[in-house]
């Protein structure tokens, strides 16, 4: 964890010794406080844009407004650099605080970067389509072979079909001549299955189920004119005398 470089004579030293005999008891503490404020926001300049104001209240200064800024200026902890207001001889003594943050700054790249690749999905032919510039052409490609997908009507259905468009028809025969052939026209598969009601309307003779399934009519029975065996033996014949 990062730390401050604080002299182990610090409090001993002439300029926080000074300071305190001019802005009273504890004042030796005031520089310590915007040492470890500037340490956290800005620890490669050591220096902090600010109100005076401001600077005295990170610092918790009790006094007079003003009076504890001028007084440090005075005495050598603080510079004033146009808006800025600058830590005396900051990186010879905590120039450390620098390098900890820029390591620390390095050490997130990586560490986030491990974690924003493991969360990555991985890419597919699906992803690339969306991100790709055809990626409308290909939805409304999948769309419309969605929408064209055949599906097979019930009885009612056909027979409802029929109806709306001024045509009797035997929904059950319908669908069991088209079951029988696969739902196919030809060797094709079925698209409509309303098309082929309509065909059915314009074309009822070649298309119509009950004369495709109506078994086909029965021959005439044809009777042999056989004669009767009394016309042709008479078991008689044989006793009758020879003239």
């Amino acid at each position: 964890m990062p730390s401050l470089n604080l002299d182990l004579n610090y409090f001993d030293h002439a300029k926080p010794m000074r300071l305190e005999t001019i802005l009273g008891n504890g004042a030796d503490v005031l520089p310590i406080r915007l040492w470890t404020y500037v340490g956290r926001h800005s620890p490669e300049h050591g220096r902090v844009k600010m109100l005076e104001g401001e600077l005295e209240r990170i610092c918790r200064w009790w006094g007079d407004k003003g009076e504890m800024v001028r007084v440090m200026i005075e005495i050598g902890f603080l510079e004033r650099d146009g808006d800025f207001y600058q830590i005396h001889d900051w990186h010879d003594h905590s120039g450390h605080l620098s390098a900890f943050k820029k390591r620390a700054v390095k050490a997130n790249k990586i560490r986030w970067g491990k974690h924003r690749k493991s969360r990555t999905p991985t890419r597919t032919p699906k992803h690339e389509a969306k991100e790709s510039p055809s990626s409308a052409v290909h939805s409304s490609a999948v769309h419309n072979n969605k929408k064209n997908v055949f599906s097979r009507p019930s009885a009612q259905e056909v027979t409802a079909y029929g109806a709306s468009i001024g045509f009797q028809i035997d929904g059950s025969a319908f669908c069991d001549f088209y079951e029988s052939k696969g739902w196919k026209i030809g060797s094709s598969p079925m698209k409509s299955w309303q098309a082929a009601v309509r065909t059915w309307k314009h074309r009822p003779k070649e298309f119509s189920p009950s004369r495709e399934s109506m078994p086909a009519p029965a021959l005439p029975k044809f009777k042999e004119n056989i004669p009767d065996e009394k016309d042709i033996f008479d078991p008689n014949e044989n006793q009758k005398e020879p003239a």
